[in-house]
């Protein structure tokens, strides 16, 4: 019998009579990482501390709303049609990364038209290093929750989580680890945005990288699903689970970037 990795942690941090969640602490880790990495970013960029600060406000805030109504959304909505009251309650579960993604996009739009009074790609090229190291740190708080698990593996650095359920039973089948996977790309991709700026800080088209973080991020996305175990019921009528589908338009958005990028440069040499 193959020796799978056994989980068993306590996803709460017991500190005394405090009793936080590793998911809050891993994510307020990511923020607190993608804030250094953007001060520096800003830096470079020769931009004032004063924005950074509404800035990690601003995109914080739209992450957290974003995230919820697309849980909201995308995957309850019947459930929370009948109980309204619980769309507050964040503190119960229920997070969406695509729902969060069209929060930054939103918030980052709003930030570089009043705020920053730059172009909204501008602001995208730099913001989206930190974007993606937060991500990695969410899914980490993932694994500590034993949530959103892969499918049934019988390779040697499959996981049995023991702290999963799978309709009301203990989960006893070995998975693949899909949050550690998706943390681990996710971390590449952060420090790949992060190193080709300050390499090419002077010398890319604008709403390159914003689009290279979108197509890298939601092409791994959309191939790393068919890894996981569907996270609603209605999802397994589907061709493609939710998070495939929700993916596609990012992936498209990110290309529509790259050719508006390729065309605005194009056309400036031309003038």
């Amino acid at each position: 019998m193959l020796a799978y990795i056994q989980w068993d942690f306590d996803p709460t941090i017991h500190l005394g009579v405090f009793h936080p969640k590793w998911y809050g602490a891993m994510m307020a880790t990511g923020i607190a990482f993608a804030f250094f990495m953007v001060s520096d970013i800003y830096r470079r960029s020769k931009v004032e501390d004063k924005y950074m600060i509404s800035l990690l406000y601003m995109i914080v805030a739209g992450a957290l709303i974003g995230a919820r109504l697309g849980e909201v959304f995308f995957y309850n909505f019947a459930d929370y049609k009948e109980h309204p009251l619980e769309i507050v309650k964040i503190w119960n579960g229920g997070l969406s990364s695509h729902g969060a993604t069209i929060g930054i996009i939103i918030m980052a739009f709003i930030y570089a038209k009043w705020v920053i009074k730059k172009p909204f790609l501008w602001v995208g090229d730099r913001i989206v290093a930190g974007v993606a190291i937060t991500a990695a740190f969410v899914r980490i708080g993932n694994f500590c929750n034993s949530e959103i698990v892969g499918k049934y593996s019988n390779l040697p650095w499959a996981v049995i989580f023991k702290r999963h359920y799978t309709d009301g039973f203990l989960d006893v089948l070995p998975r693949h680890p899909t949050q550690i996977y998706e943390a681990i790309a996710y971390i590449i991709l952060s420090f790949s945005l992060y190193v080709f700026f300050r390499k090419k800080q002077d010398n890319f088209k604008t709403g390159a990288i914003s689009a290279y973080f979108l197509i890298g991020m939601f092409c791994f996305r959309f191939l790393i699903e068919f890894l996981k175990e569907i996270q609603e019921s209605f999802e397994s009528s589907l061709i493609l689970d939710m998070g495939q589908l929700l993916s596609i338009p990012f992936i498209c958005y990110g290309f529509a970037i790259l050719f508006y990028s390729k065309k605005s440069e194009q056309i400036s040499l031309k003038n």
